[in-house]
């Protein structure tokens, strides 16, 4: 998303979450099963947020209190990227 020209909005990504009653589709990627924390880190999200420092005041449109579940959850298996803006 960034390599066309869409900026980081913190803390606005949005996962698809497994369920044990609602289960993801399995992804393949040029034949290969992907786990959902590979297909995650696929788009970077967990290098985004290593060197960001929360206390630095950013744009009204961030939702910095979400960065904990954010970085929480692109860590996860249960959680597949759903997009980021």
């Amino acid at each position: 998303m960034l390599i066309i020209g869409f900026k980081l909005r913190q803390g606005a990504e949005a996962f698809y979450m497994n369920r044990e009653w609602n289960k993801l589709t399995p992804l393949i990627i040029n034949g290969k099963e992907i786990d959902n924390k590979t297909y995650n880190r696929m788009y970077d999200v967990p290098q985004l947020y290593e060197n960001i420092n929360l206390d630095i005041k950013s744009t009204n449109k961030d939702l910095k209190k979400h960065n904990p579940k954010v970085i929480s959850l692109v860590n996860s298996e249960r959680a597949k990227l759903q997009y980021f803006n």
